[in-house]
């Protein structure tokens, strides 16, 4: 575990009419981490809450010294359409994939991966008791990170 080290995760699908509520938690949020001392954030630059994490930390980078490093689940998904995901992938200070190819269990690991190494984690969650979020709670609690809930 890096002690300098803060990922987040949440949800892929954000209502359109919480997506401003989500953006401006987390950016709150980052900005308490930032004073607490993180300077490196980590995204598994999933649609959704990944990628609005990390371009609030893009845009934070104007101001503070920290860092983006993208945990990518396998090597194909560098090859998206998505504009965001490119647009942001090119202005990460670190990559790092999980595997080579695609497997059922390559994001659970990929998810699991950010958690061991970072200290402090911020989830957007909608309380749904199944699937990929709550199990990456679960997991962050059962290693005493520090959670922080944003609750949508």
């Amino acid at each position: 575990m890096n002690i300098s080290f803060c990922c987040v995760i949440g949800h892929r699908k954000i209502d359109i009419t919480k997506r401003s509520y989500v953006k401006a938690e987390l950016k709150q949020e980052i900005k308490k981490a930032i004073q607490d001392g993180y300077t490196n954030f980590i995204s598994g630059f999933s649609p959704g809450t990944d990628l609005m994490f990390a371009d609030i930390i893009v845009e934070l980078q104007r101001k503070y010294p920290i860092n983006l490093i993208a945990y990518i689940p396998y090597v194909n998904i560098m090859k998206t359409k998505n504009r965001t995901f490119q647009n942001l992938i090119y202005k990460c200070n670190s990559i790092k994939i999980y595997s080579e190819y695609y497997a059922p269990f390559c994001f659970i690991r990929r998810s699991q991966l950010m958690v061991q190494n970072s200290r402090r984690v911020i989830a957007v969650y909608d309380g749904r008791q199944k699937g990929g979020t709550i199990n990456t709670i679960n997991y962050a609690r059962k290693l005493g990170r520090d959670l922080k809930i944003i609750e949508i």
